[in-house]
């Protein structure tokens, strides 16, 4: 997902690998989540910048002065996403007819290949982490990592209510993991799974011309959702065809007003998110060499909620969140057979192919058990999520933890395609 309003125009970038090569097959290929037209932006403010050294600089020129950076919304302009992604903006936050924000964003991705690793930032309920990664060869590169708690309720995350009870604390947190690893500047952000709607949406038809196309799909979604669709950031891939000839389409949707509130906050913590996902959709980015089937699934825990995802051909297709309260206590049995009867509902109700394997992750000193009483109760293949399988050989920073599944959000975020 890109940010809110498009990168300002000096970042024209520079020397790097050309498009499409050497890419490997991600999770998040051809997903971006985008503004639904008819939401002013106003002139931003400036003075965001980046920091010298090893901390990343989007711009093709650093010396130049920082361009626009204020996330907030204003009144009496308009913006439209164009073919490709993000607005279309000039020097004034209007329309320009000339700027495309896919083609700025993509210039950034050169610029970082050719000369730095991206920083991915996991924003959770309980704390943040931050970490610098690249992918190549199939393999993560990770060369820094660091992480800081924030205050118990300071972040609630929800689709429909606000979610930063303490944006202060947030905001404090990140700012320490930005001066003690010195990154400033473009980060790729993975936020809670809470704030994201995933569906799949079945049409006989889809307009041509993506803009219509977006607001074509925001219009069926309509009745998803529980805030106005114009208030939506939607996006979209296809899906393929359903038996019954419609095509597919998964949609990520988000409340605009609600992602709002990280990027001020990532704002005063010295930050620009580059992309907004989903936290699991991220961990399967990072995890997109062990999905390499054609439907894998995904069961990945985050404090108090449990998400499945299934992921088909490489690309997220849609999930449940399972339980509301801890999944590791004396709720096994339970979650085991909701997560039989999701797969069994998503095969015959969505026409999801049959799961060939299925990865658990983030269910603590249980997470082991738990896989071994779903491979007997699904009767397919089930594994713990070991990421150290896709890490290159040497490139874990000294310091860190032997457990590398809890970076996982912010490592996907980091090598996320922009």
């Amino acid at each position: 997902m890109p940010p809110r309003r498009a990168v300002p125009p000096r970042v024209v970038g520079g020397a790097g690998p050309r498009p499409g090569r050497g890419r490997q097959p991600h999770v998040l290929r051809e997903r971006r989540l985008r503004r639904v037209p008819g939401v002013g932006i106003p002139r931003a403010k400036r003075g965001v910048g980046a920091g010298g050294g090893d901390r990343h600089d989007p711009r093709a020129d650093p010396g130049a002065a920082p361009g626009d950076g204020d996330l907030r919304r204003g009144t009496g302009q308009r913006d439209g996403p164009p073919e490709g992604c993000g607005a279309r903006q000039g020097p004034d936050g209007d329309d320009d007819g000339g700027r495309d924000q896919s083609r700025d964003v993509r210039r950034v991705r050169r610029r970082e290949n050719g000369t730095s690793m991206p920083w991915g930032v996991e924003i959770a309920s309980d704390r943040v982490r931050l970490c610098q990664a690249t992918s190549r060869g199939g393999r993560l590169r990770l060369r820094r990592a660091a992480e800081a708690p924030v205050p118990a309720g300071a972040i609630q995350p929800s689709f429909k209510n606000p979610n930063l009870a303490d944006a202060a604390a947030a905001t404090g947190a990140l700012r320490d993991l930005g001066r003690r690893s010195g990154c400033r500047g473009w980060v790729r952000v993975a936020l809670p799974d809470p704030l994201f709607i995933l569906r799949t949406i079945a049409t006989d038809e889809l307009p041509d011309d993506r803009n219509a196309a977006r607001r074509f799909l925001s219009w069926q979604a309509r009745d998803l959702l529980p805030f106005p669709a114009e208030q939506a950031r939607l996006d979209f891939c296809p899906a393929g065809t359903g038996v019954d000839g419609k095509l597919r389409f998964t949609c990520l949707i988000a409340n605009d007003r609600i992602l709002s509130e990280y990027e001020r906050v990532l704002q005063d913590a010295g930050f620009l998110a580059a992309t907004l996902d989903a936290r699991s959709v991220a961990l399967a980015q990072a995890a997109s060499p062990l999905l390499d089937v054609p439907a894998a699934a995904l069961l990945t825990a985050d404090g108090t909620r449990t998400t499945l995802l299934v992921v088909e051909a490489g690309r997220p297709r849609l999930w449940r969140i399972l339980v509301a309260d801890d999944p590791t206590g004396d709720d096994g049995v339970r979650l085991i057979r909701e997560v039989a009867d999701s797969l069994a509902f998503f095969r015959e109700a969505e026409d999801v192919g049959p799961v060939e394997h299925l990865f658990v992750h983030g269910l603590g000193r249980r997470t082991g058990e738990c896989a071994t009483g779903l491979a007997r109760w699904l009767e397919l293949p089930v594994s713990v999520l070991d990421l150290a399988a896709v890490l290159g050989p040497g490139t874990r920073p000294p310091g860190l933890a032997d457990e590398l599944t809890r970076w996982g959000a912010a490592l996907g975020a980091a090598i996320r395609p922009c």
